[in-house]
């Protein structure tokens, strides 16, 4: 009897960053990281996740660097971290930080 395939992907540093939350830094010229990641979350880590929902493994597990660090605030933070999560978890495909 053949085995069911099991499957599941690792990804880490995502980094996903919305600059609304991190006017602070923008304001003291710290925008080289803030730019490269907007950038990122906004023209890649989409079709990346699309491509690994294409896959369809059981389970994704995130290894790290969720979002990015230095929001303005701890509800900014909350804020981008429920958009990041908004994006990588699907009902179809577990999510494990």
């Amino acid at each position: 009897m053949m085995q069911p395939k099991f499957s599941f992907a690792v990804i880490s540093d995502t980094h996903y960053l919305n600059k609304e939350y991190h006017q602070s830094q923008i304001a003291r010229g710290i925008t080289d990281d803030l730019t490269r990641y907007d950038w990122g979350a906004r023209n890649i880590l989409s079709a990346f996740i699309a491509e690994i929902r294409s896959f369809a493994p059981n389970f994704v597990l995130l290894a790290g660097d969720f979002i990015d660090a230095g929001c303005d605030s701890e509800s900014a933070t909350v804020k981008e971290m429920r958009e990041a999560l908004s994006l990588l978890s699907s009902p179809e495909v577990p999510l494990f930080l």
